[in-house]
């Protein structure tokens, strides 16, 4: 344990990582709050769909692998997740919730016009129950 004095959050819960892939709804269904949480966050990101077998890719051939592009929302609790990181390992059952795909793919073809020195720079929103709650350029 490298001599530390561990968190004591690390006694109160045992800590792991994994993302839960059963957990994925798409962007009209409603997303699940978890009994375990007080604070359900989101993070609006940006997604890849790789579309193509690859190992060790260079950057420079890296959009080549890329079929398309969704939004992808992370949610998240919180509460649990400032616990685990405490600890040190990194988040498990904060990131547990669910994630939204969607509603399109966009082809990387179709995003050609929105590439410039290999960035991506697209407007993104998040709506819940038609509100707006985030509206971003990446």
């Amino acid at each position: 344990m490298r001599a530390r004095t561990l968190h004591e959050a690390w006694y109160r819960l045992p800590v792991f990582y994994f993302s839960n892939s059963l957990r994925i709804f798409g962007p009209e269904d409603e997303a699940p709050f978890p009994s375990a949480t007080d604070r359900l966050d989101y993070e609006m990101e940006l997604g890849r769909v790789i579309g193509r077998d690859g190992s060790d890719i260079a950057a420079a051939d890296a959009l080549d692998c890329i079929a398309g592009f969704c939004i992808f929302n992370d949610f998240s609790a919180r509460d649990l997740q400032f616990d685990e990181m405490a600890v040190g390992l990194g988040p498990a059952k904060g990131k547990d919730a669910a994630t939204s795909l969607g509603p399109w793919l966009v082809t990387t073809d179709e995003m050609a016009p929105c590439l410039r020195d290999g960035k991506l720079h697209v407007k993104c929103a998040v709506r819940v129950n038609g509100d707006v709650w985030l509206d971003r350029l990446y």
